[in-house]
């Protein structure tokens, strides 16, 4: 199933979604940040930049009725075409004074 929606939608959808097991917590967090230091702002907090593409994979209860917290959760994020957090290059991207230089 693919979805398009706002970056907010996507993170509530990763909040409410998020693994119990701790490893796949850090497997998710390090993939969101995609490359970004650990001291970037927690991917749980920040938000997708614009235009970006995220797949998410879930893990289902096979016998389960309906999905809900209990029943699904995240299992593996990955970004497509360069994509990040929008904290995940705050700090690294400098921007000059003088935009004209820099656009050359």
């Amino acid at each position: 199933v693919g979805v398009v929606a706002h970056s907010l939608l996507f993170r509530r959808m990763i909040q409410l979604y998020w693994p119990r097991d701790p490893e796949t917590q850090k497997l998710i967090r390090a993939k969101l940040r995609n490359g970004a230091p650990d001291t970037a702002k927690d991917p749980l907090e920040d938000k997708i930049m614009n235009c970006g593409v995220l797949i998410l994979t879930w893990r289902f209860d096979p016998e389960a009725e309906t999905m809900s917290k209990s029943t699904a959760e995240l299992v593996d994020a990955d970004f497509l075409f360069d994509g990040h957090m929008e904290a995940a290059v705050s700090d690294a991207v400098e921007i000059p004074d003088d935009v004209e230089a820099w656009v050359e």
